[in-house]
């Protein structure tokens, strides 16, 4: 099984993965596998009164998703100071993020328009990004593409080995300085496959830890950076837990962990970002440059407990986790009627420096590495629901009101949550009407 660790990540919900949030007239959708009709709805009601509303600095002209499945579909946003990138599996286009003028929409090599069924989470820095697509007349998600965001051009392609299964629709690629990563476990290859940025050549490919007799199936966790792998390897009869970390671009080992505790290592997840922080079933363990553990934050759980008694219901349980520079924030709830907790914690001293109430219905969204973001529910008059949006602050905890994210009165337009950038100036996200069958893509000054 493969992670994915791009350089940008959404908030990690723990046990499920975070859903497009759809805010309509009435119906706050919380998943993805609905169908059309409940993504439909009339024009928002006036704001509430007194709560300042956002300016929207332009909206791009509405783009029909043709016959994709809404509840299917597939959107996410790159963002540079060139270009603003909108991805869907209606096809791809580049915008000027000044005015939104329509850049570009990319070609297909051999014609007409490219249809992505997967991308990288983020362009690099150069502005190069990864998709894939289908061949003519195929079903898989086989061909790796590399495109140039600044000319809106295919740069390479390359046919992946034919599958009869479509790989994971949560980023298969990831994208560095020098190297495309390619997520193949889920088609039967054990290792990732790397190709260069510049011209597409295949990379070695990574060891995968050469002197480990695998006990079983291992765990791959990529970023554009560096290749995680982690499971059991065979040692004298005894099944020891392995960690081991290669450099993603040049394919070197750069370190290598015998972990006592096996099941610290499988049945634990990779935290996205810098440092390297292991998530087991008990804790976070951050680990150095060198391999060694600096510093462990405590998770709470109640796996122990018997599920529906009132000790359960009453015990707290780690459910989310964001990474902020050098900050971890938590985010923990029970079954009771209790607010949820969230807190603060120096990632190099594992020491809680803060911890607040988080009232229900408030959702943390955000970048690795950044200041996140907090959207809830205001309701006007009317009853019709809008977004406020906040900071929050990684020294104390303390939400910064920003205001109502702005809904345009003459249609019917939803805001999609998770599919959401920012940059200092912007931030941009996408509407959706259900009714009209289209998308669009809007900045909002922050």
């Amino acid at each position: 099984m493969v992670g994915k660790l791009g350089r940008r990540t959404w908030l990690v919900v723990l046990g499920g993965a975070l859903s497009a949030l759809l805010v309509a007239v009435g119906v706050v959708l919380v998943n993805g596998d609905t169908g059309d009709e409940e993504l439909t709805g009339g024009g928002p009601s006036a704001p509430p009164e007194g709560d300042a509303v956002l300016e929207a600095l332009w909206r791009t002209t509405p783009v029909d998703v043709g016959e994709a499945d809404l509840g299917e579909d597939f959107q996410r946003v790159w963002a540079s100071d060139r270009v603003v990138v909108l991805l869907t599996n209606a096809g791809v286009w580049g915008h000027d993020p000044e005015s939104g003028e329509d850049l570009w929409r990319l070609e297909h090599p051999e014609g007409g328009h490219l249809v992505p069924c997967a991308t990288s989470e983020d362009m690099n820095d150069q502005g190069v990004g990864a998709v894939l697509f289908r061949p003519e007349g195929r079903t898989s998600c086989t061909v790796l593409a590399a495109v140039d965001t600044g000319r809106g051009e295919v740069m390479w392609s390359e046919e992946l080995p034919s599958t009869d299964n479509d790989p994971d629709e949560d980023v298969p690629a990831t994208v560095g300085e020098r190297a495309i990563t390619v997520d193949l476990e889920g088609w039967g290859l054990p290792t990732p496959r790397r190709f260069a940025v510049a011209d597409g050549e295949e990379l070695p490919e990574l060891p995968g830890g050469e002197d480990c007799v695998r006990a079983s199936t291992p765990f791959w966790d990529i970023s554009g950076e560096r290749a995680i792998v982690r499971g059991g390897c065979q040692v004298a009869g005894e099944v020891e837990g392995r960690l081991t970390v290669y450099d993603t671009e040049t394919g070197d080992e750069l370190w290598t962990r015998s972990v006592e505790d096996r099941r610290s290592v499988t049945d634990g997840s990779v935290v996205t970002g810098e440092p390297l922080i292991l998530m087991t079933p008990d804790s976070f363990q951050v680990y150095d440059d060198d391999g060694d553990v600096r510093s462990e934050i405590p998770r709470e759980s109640r796996a122990d407990l018997e599920a529906g008694s009132d000790e359960y219901d009453a015990a707290y349980e780690t459910s989310e986790y964001h990474l902020a520079d050098s900050l971890l924030i938590t985010r923990s709830r029970n079954s009771d009627e209790e607010p949820d907790i969230i807190r603060g914690f120096d990632v190099e001293t594992g020491e809680e420096l803060w911890e607040r109430e988080f009232p229900e219905g408030r959702g943390l969204v955000g970048a690795v590495d950044e200041e996140p973001l907090v959207l809830h529910e205001v309701l006007a008059d009317e009853g019709y629901p809008y977004l406020n949006i906040a900071r929050l602050d990684p020294a104390d905890g303390t939400l910064n009101l920003q205001g109502l994210l702005p809904q345009d009165a003459e249609d019917s337009f939803l805001y999609l949550t998770d599919v959401m950038e920012w940059d200092e100036q912007s931030l941009y996200a996408m509407e959706l009407n259900g009714a009209a069958r289209t998308f669009r893509l809007v900045a909002i000054r922050r």
